[in-house]
């Protein structure tokens, strides 16, 4: 994908998808893009669990910031 999140969130909804997106800000921040999309924010850890795909879309000099075990079954429950 070329795009960031809001142009992937906007994207994913409007082909029927069922998205939750998240930022470093918290679900707080993306008000206005779920009111516009009907997407669900959420917190980072709250992203993967559950989903069938997870678009990760930051610096890749972030990514050992992620939360420890994000994509684990155990960061799920």
């Amino acid at each position: 994908m070329c795009c960031g999140k809001a142009d992937s969130t906007r994207h994913f909804t409007r082909l029927g998808h069922d998205v939750v997106v998240a930022n470093s800000r918290g679900p707080k921040s993306l008000a206005d893009l779920a009111k516009e999309t009907g997407a669900k924010p959420a917190t980072v850890a709250e992203v993967p669990r559950g989903r069938d795909l997870v678009a990760v879309t930051i610096p890749e000099a972030t990514i050992p910031n992620l939360p420890p075990g994000l994509f684990t079954h155990e960061a799920g429950q």
